[in-house]
């Protein structure tokens, strides 16, 4: 072995020592590193939230709940707040290019931040849990839905996984990766540009 191998090996101990107290670490790697391949992709420019408020029965300090159109096949379902938004348009990405936007996914890094305790703990510090995502993805292999994922890049997290495995993460927006995939995602909808 090089020193060059040893250094990198090394690096990749140490870094996965530090990782080690994330489980979403290795959830990332799982659920986006390891996106597999697929043939088509949809793409969803998603509007704002749906429902009409109907006000509680009753009650004086203005409580009240959203009622659903018994049709949600125009609507999609945003984490973590359990809400339903509009779908403002959609586009089906089929063959390489479909691939290329997945590529951009896959690339995604991870967002950790950790402090380090005067008793040496590690910390792993959070974020809010918004998420106001402009588009969200449904990639497929053939027939098979992969993965659901919608993607917030104001919030700079994600949530992917297929059903009943959904998982919340944060990740770098700044990578060419993050900016590829939002600004191809932006020239499919021309007529509902991002504010």
């Amino acid at each position: 072995m090089t020193r060059r191998q040893t250094l990198a090996v090394a690096a990749l101990l140490l870094g996965s020592c530090a990782l080690g107290e994330e489980p979403k670490h290795d959830d990332f790697k799982t659920y986006i590193v390891a996106l597999p391949p697929c043939d088509r992709v949809e793409v969803i420019r998603l509007g704002e939230g749906a429902g009409e408020f109907v006000p509680i029965e009753g009650r004086t300090d203005g409580a009240g709940r959203i009622v659903l159109p018994d049709d949600r096949s125009n609507l999609y379902h945003v984490e973590p707040h359990d809400e339903w938004w509009t779908i403002l348009a959609r586009q089906s990405i089929k063959g390489p290019e479909a691939e290329r936007l997945a590529s951009f996914l896959r690339a995604f890094q991870p967002y950790i931040t950790e402090r380090i305790e005067a008793d040496g703990r590690h910390v792993f510090l959070g974020y809010p849990k918004c998420h106001f995502p402009p588009f969200a993805y449904r990639f497929y292999s053939g027939d098979k839905l992969l993965y659901d994922t919608s993607v917030c890049w104001g919030c700079a997290n994600l949530i992917v996984g297929p059903d009943g495995m959904r998982h919340y993460f944060y990740f770098n927006t700044h990578t060419r990766e993050a900016q590829g995939l939002l600004e191809a995602s932006k020239k499919l909808f021309p007529e509902h540009s991002l504010k």
